[in-house]
């Protein structure tokens, strides 16, 4: 009785025959010879009569019937010859993670086990050998395989743009994709890019001091940078920053004026500002400076003219 056989993947069969067969056999994979009858069975067949030998180079599976050549497997290795498994690796180009190598590296990637990445303009695919991109790079890379990333002090498009057109606290370091300054901006500017000066009112790092703290003729107003009042300091103080009164003795715009030009108790002591005399006027003398002459007239006295 001829009956129908199932071969194991890897093994390789001719016509197989049995006798006195009382129920119908499934031949078990890998096995193989003439005459099979029941209880008799040969050893795990490979090829060949005697089921000694394994699939030739470069084939696989049931009947050796499968071609490596199929597979992208490595150079020179050669592929199992049951499964059909790369036992040397994949050829360049090719995902490891699939043991056949059928499966090409995915978008991004390229080279040996696809361990190289590449930044293609629109994310476009690049050539899973070399690496090229077909129609340039990202922007902030560079390169034929665009995995290079702009030089120190370069960003943008074609890494065409400079860092030191920011402010960046060290301009020469920016991002090279999208020029934000990593380390944040010099004092006296703001944003991602560091391209804005700090808004009316506000100067020094991160924008963070009022000008109003100092005096300022327009109280508002200061360098963005340095905080020094632009438009100079409000009577009775000085510095470049405003914040010092005038020195014993002087007042006024730019302490200017002295106070031993008005009739004071205290000579030498004025109001830094005003130039009032803050301790009285000498005695003859009247008004806030004391620059007037006489006594405050009382109705009904007598006043000195």
């Amino acid at each position: 009785m001829i009956v129908q056989w199932v071969s194991k993947p890897g093994y390789k069969e001719d016509e197989c025959t049995v006798e006195e067969v009382i129920v119908l056999e499934v031949r078990k994979p890998g096995y193989r010879g003439d005459d099979y009858t029941v209880g008799k069975a040969s050893k795990p067949c490979y090829r060949g009569d005697d089921c000694t030998l394994e699939c030739p180079d470069g084939f696989y599976g049931a009947g050796c019937q499968k071609n490596c050549n199929n597979r992208k497997c490595l150079k020179n290795s050669m592929c199992d010859h049951v499964t059909g498994e790369c036992t040397g690796g994949c050829s360049v180009g090719y995902s490891p993670t699939i043991l056949d190598c059928t499966q090409v590296c995915a978008p991004g990637t390229y080279g040996s086990e696809c361990n190289n990445f590449c930044y293609c303009l629109n994310y476009d695919k690049c050539d899973v050998i070399t690496g090229q991109c077909p129609n340039g790079c990202q922007t902030g890379w560079y390169g034929g395989s665009c995995n290079t990333s702009c030089q120190s002090g370069k960003y943008g498009d074609r890494c065409n743009q400079r860092c030191n057109n920011r402010h960046c606290k060290r301009s020469q370091e920016c991002h090279h994709i999208t020029g934000q300054c990593t380390d944040g901006c010099k004092p006296g500017y703001r944003g991602e890019d560091c391209i804005l000066s700090c808004q009316s009112g506000k100067y020094g790092y991160r924008c963070s001091k009022r000008c109003n703290k100092r005096h300022c003729k327009r109280s508002q107003e200061c360098h963005h940078i340095t905080g020094q009042c632009t438009d100079g300091c409000q009577p009775g103080y000085r510095g470049y920053d405003c914040i010092l009164k005038c020195p014993n003795g002087t007042y006024g715009d730019r302490c200017s004026k002295l106070c031993n030009k008005r009739h004071c108790k205290g000579s030498q002591e004025c109001h830094h500002a005003t130039g009032q005399c803050t301790d009285g006027c000498k005695a003859g003398y009247r008004g806030e400076d004391c620059t007037v002459v006489g006594l405050k007239q009382v109705p009904g006295a007598m006043t000195k003219e």
